[in-house]
């Protein structure tokens, strides 16, 4: 089952995040789309391309996707064991505004939020949540570029020791292009965000350095005050 119901309350964040009138990332603003699952019902077929393990990579890569934004379909033996596999696919034809930016076009003064938006930080156990980078800029979602187009990420989880320990579900659904995810493994000082109201600020130039970020490596953009919504925060030093 690529949506199973333990799942709902992390899909209903995602839903929020995308769908919601309120903060979040990049937004779905087609009339047909009302929540995330309306979007994985315009991919008929993804069920069957999942057991395939035949997903779009290369048309999103044509389309402008940085190549550090895709796990492997199926990792070889020289992967880390720990390492989760992937599968990306493409939903042409649905507009949204996108919340997203990439580093190169961030000055290194700018205050970034380290979030962890959609679950906690304890690695291996379900409802854990990669953490996020985001930027304020701008005052509405119409100030943000236009997509015609939405991805949908299908994911399985691996423990230390190589071992399988999910089935492959939707991680995500978004308007746009994918870029790298960001994994509790390789940053545990992130830990202790282990909560959507606790967020750490810093520099980009910190944020460069502690995240090893390249110039086509992406980073959210929110509009709005970042002091007024940091006053609704918890800052975690």
């Amino acid at each position: 089952m690529l949506l199973p119901d333990a799942y709902r309350p992390y899909y209903e964040k995602t839903n929020a995040m995308h769908c919601g009138a309120g903060e979040g990332g990049s937004k779905f603003v087609d009339p047909r789309v009302r929540s995330i699952f309306d979007v994985v019902g315009m991919a008929p077929e993804l069920a069957q391309r999942v057991r395939e393990r035949k997903d779009d990579r290369e048309r999103l890569l044509a389309a402008g996707a940085a190549e550090s934004a895709f796990l492997p379909a199926i990792k070889g033996p020289e992967a880390p064991s720990g390492l989760p596999e992937a599968l990306y696919f493409l939903v042409d034809h649905v507009e949204g505004r996108l919340g997203v930016v990439p580093v190169s076009e961030v000055s290194d003064e700018t205050p970034v939020m380290v979030r962890r938006e959609k679950g906690h930080g304890r690695v291996g156990e379900e409802g854990y949540a990669p953490v996020s980078l985001t930027v304020m800029r701008g005052r509405s979602m119409e100030d943000m570029p236009h997509t015609q187009i939405a991805t949908i990420v299908v994911g399985r989880d691996y423990d230390a020791q190589g071992n399988r320990v999910s089935d492959d579900v939707v991680w995500t659904v978004f308007p746009g292009l994918p870029s790298r995810p960001m994994r509790y493994a390789e940053y545990p000082w992130t830990q202790d965000l282990d909560d959507p109201n606790k967020i750490r600020v810093m520099s980009m130039r910190e944020a460069k350095e502690k995240f090893s970020l390249k110039p086509d490596d992406t980073v959210k953009v929110v509009p709005g005050d970042m002091n007024a919504f940091l006053s609704v925060h918890t800052i975690v030093k």
